[in-house]
């Protein structure tokens, strides 16, 4: 069962993580980090090589400019290896954030 919580996004990590705030309700709201479900992007930190670095600073600045500080909605259900991963969607878009950078060609599946 995925849980859907509405929050912003406060920070574009990298191509495949953001940090936010989420509503959980009842006035309570979270800081938390989400893994973009789905696909890997190349790195930025600590990257293998100067092409991935590169690759990996274009598909954080194309998620940037899809989601920094906008309300998203946010469907998880599971817990990662270190973070929640999550499908993020615009709010009042039926395509999710996720399937945008798979699209653009700015991930590895």
């Amino acid at each position: 069962m995925d849980y859907k919580y509405s929050g912003v996004v406060t920070r574009v990590v990298d191509g495949d993580t953001i940090d936010t705030v989420v509503d959980l309700g009842f006035r309570t709201f979270m800081n938390i980090r989400f893994r973009m479900e789905g696909y890997d992007s190349p790195e930025t930190w600590r990257p293998k090589s100067e092409e991935e670095r590169v690759l990996g600073q274009a598909a954080t600045d194309y998620l940037k400019s899809l989601i920094d500080n906008k309300p998203i909605q946010i469907k998880s259900n599971k817990f990662g290896k270190y973070r929640w991963l999550g499908t993020v969607y615009l709010l009042g878009d039926d395509e999710s954030v996720n399937d945008k950078m798979i699209a653009a060609g700015h991930v590895r599946l």
